[in-house]
């Protein structure tokens, strides 16, 4: 998904599993059609403009690369306007992803965590999960000039509506496609070998170059946003 607005001059770039569809929820009264400045009809639950969810046309989607909107929204709104999107530690985001990857199968309903925890490391080792790099990468260079992180979401979505100039509040944060993560209450850590550890390190790679999250899964320390 992308959301734009003219009027706010911004682009959200989605990334998976950050609460993106919140923000994007968030952002809904804020949005515009592509080519003006009229709010987007609110009562539709699928957007073709504005905001790409679901089935679109015209080239539209969710989680749609970078690349892909800045020729479709034009170079030079691309170049002026304000572009953002969403992180989270990456050790815990891969977790996340493989618990809603597999949440039909067997093995995420397991009452083995050693099961689920080697299941989880040959996920990581493939990988079998997306990394969003284009999401957020065009040419190898990172494109956003700012993020919200998952674990500062409101503050930051906050900071970002106030550097935006919205004109009225943002609504209390919704929340969508959360994932029921059965084994929640285990540390992340535990889920990690050296071998699943250094290649999160290396797939999610343009995280840890743009924020400074530990590459060690023990330290959930959050970030300083220095963009």
């Amino acid at each position: 998904m992308v959301a734009i607005s003219n009027k706010y001059k911004f682009v959200f770039l989605k990334s998976r599993k950050t609460a993106g569809t919140s923000i994007e929820r968030a952002l809904f009264p804020f949005c515009t059609k592509l080519d003006d400045d009229l709010p987007l009809d609110l009562s539709e639950s699928r957007y073709g403009e504005g905001v790409a969810r679901g089935p679109a046309p015209d080239g539209w989607r969710p989680h749609i690369p970078a690349a892909r909107v800045r020729r479709r929204l034009g170079q030079e709104k691309w170049d002026s306007y304000f572009r953002f999107t969403a992180v989270r530690n990456p050790f815990d985001r891969v977790v996340s992803h493989f618990f809603w990857l597999r949440r039909e199968d067997a093995i995420a309903k397991s009452d083995s965590f050693d099961e689920v925890r080697s299941a989880f490391r040959q996920f990581c080792v493939r990988p079998r999960y997306a990394t969003d790099t284009d999401i957020v990468m065009i040419d190898d260079q990172f494109v956003a000039q700012d993020a919200i992180r998952y674990e500062c979401l409101s503050d930051d979505l906050t900071r970002i509506a106030t550097k935006l100039g919205f004109e009225k509040p943002l609504e209390p944060l919704p929340e969508f496609n959360k994932g029921i993560r059965k084994w929640g209450d285990v540390p992340v850590s535990d889920f990690y070998d050296e071998k699943s550890k250094d290649a999160v390190k290396r797939t999610m790679r343009w995280v840890f170059d743009n924020f400074d999250y530990s590459e060690d899964p023990r330290d959930v320390r959050i970030p300083e946003i220095s963009l």
